[in-house]
Parts: structure tokens; sequence; C-alpha cells
């Protein structure tokens, strides 16, 4: 696919991995600061992390298609 085409449901597939990446960083970084157990806390922060990690990967392919 050349740069800069994308479909209208390519862009909605972008926009929808997008909202669920930062939904779960939210809710993950959100179970984590209430948890009471240290392991739960990291296991719950390691995977907020990597939902942050991922839509900022989606972000920056983003950009780099503009």
């Amino acid at each position: 696919m050349p740069k800069n085409t994308f479909t209208g449901k390519d862009l909605t597939v972008l926009q929808e991995l997008m909202t669920n990446e930062m939904l779960l960083h939210k809710k993950c970084s959100a179970y984590a600061s209430q948890a009471t157990d240290e392991n739960l806390r990291k296991v719950l922060t390691s995977h907020a992390d990597a939902h942050k990690k991922r839509f900022d990967a989606l972000f920056a392919f983003l950009g780099q298609q503009a």
C-alpha cells in the first residue's frame, strides 16, 4: 500500500486500536494504583506500560504517514 493511502475502514480500525490501547492503559494504571499486593501492582503497571507503548507506536506510525 503506497504511503498516505488509507481507506475509511483502515482509519476506523486504527482509531479503534488506539482507543482500546489508551483505555486499557488507563484501566491497568487505575487498578495498579488501587492494588494492595505489590506483585499484582507490578504486573498491572507492566501491562499499563505495554498498552501505552503500543498506543505511542500507532500514533508515531500515523505521524510518519502524514
